[in-house]
């Protein structure tokens, strides 16, 4: 048996990409003609019964329906939710990464819940965009504050109880104040900001809820601060004076003018 050269080519190639990185095709093929790279892409669908269907669809090179796939096999691998896992409750998974190190021990702050349901809509990124041109002290206010957080806020018109949700844990926010502090970064005094924020346990269902909203309001102040300060973050609660939560400082990430 005569083995091929390196320069032969054994059958016949094919290209999958993704629907991505389509190029319409500059010529037009001959009926009989094979096109060798076809496009790739998963639909998801949801039907009345709020089940979510996936469907992996193949287009040519015109972007149309492949109906003619050649003859090999596809695999494809699904990653997605065990119905079980679902009625999880708080404090319930305990298992970490193999990576992870061996004498901590974690369990979850939240339960179970789903995907967010997907955005109906393009534009619901800009207003946040435009915010990014305010100064910082626009933010340290407790109605400002509570303003900007509703931005972040896209079902308002699709899904009227997971905008509920949101905008209650937006109105748990009691009291906002702003104060300067000082750390050393390389041996040099950094000017930053310590923010104390006051807020309604009541307003969240759980205590994982609300250390969860606390992050995004850690992160997103981090968007408005310049690269030569930082913002740390302290919670309070309204019966007590002591710190409940105390984050980590977060470097601006806003460049120098």
């Amino acid at each position: 048996m005569v083995q091929p050269e390196d320069s032969e080519q054994r059958g016949t190639p094919y290209h999958w990409l993704p629907i991505e990185q389509f190029v319409p095709a500059g010529r037009f093929f001959d009926d009989d003609a094979q096109p060798d790279t076809f496009y790739y892409q998963l639909q998801t669908e949801q039907d009345f019964l709020g089940r979510i269907q996936h469907r992996l669809c193949f287009f040519d090179l015109t972007g149309k329906p492949a109906n003619n796939l050649p003859a090999i096999e596809v695999s494809c691998y699904f990653t997605g939710y065990h119905e079980q896992a679902l009625t999880l409750k708080q404090g319930t998974i305990t298992v970490t990464q193999e990576n992870s190190p061996s004498h901590l021990s974690v369990h979850n702050i939240t339960p179970v819940t789903t995907d967010y349901p997907p955005l109906l809509q393009e534009n619901n990124g800009w207003p946040l965009l435009s915010c990014l041109s305010s100064p910082p002290m626009m933010l340290f206010a407790t109605d400002s504050l509570k303003q900007f957080l509703r931005l972040f806020d896209p079902y308002a018109d699709t899904h009227r109880p997971l905008s509920r949700q949101f905008q209650q844990h937006i109105d748990g926010i009691v009291q906002v104040e702003e104060s300067l502090t000082d750390r050393m970064r390389r041996g040099r005094p950094i000017r930053g900001h310590l923010l104390s924020l006051t807020l309604n346990p009541d307003c969240y269902r759980n205590q994982g809820e609300m250390y969860r909203f606390c992050r995004l309001i850690n992160q997103a102040l981090a968007c408005f601060i310049t690269q030569s300060s930082f913002v740390m973050l302290e919670i309070f609660t309204p019966d007590s004076h002591k710190v409940l939560w105390q984050f980590w400082h977060v470097d601006g990430l806003r460049p120098a003018m």
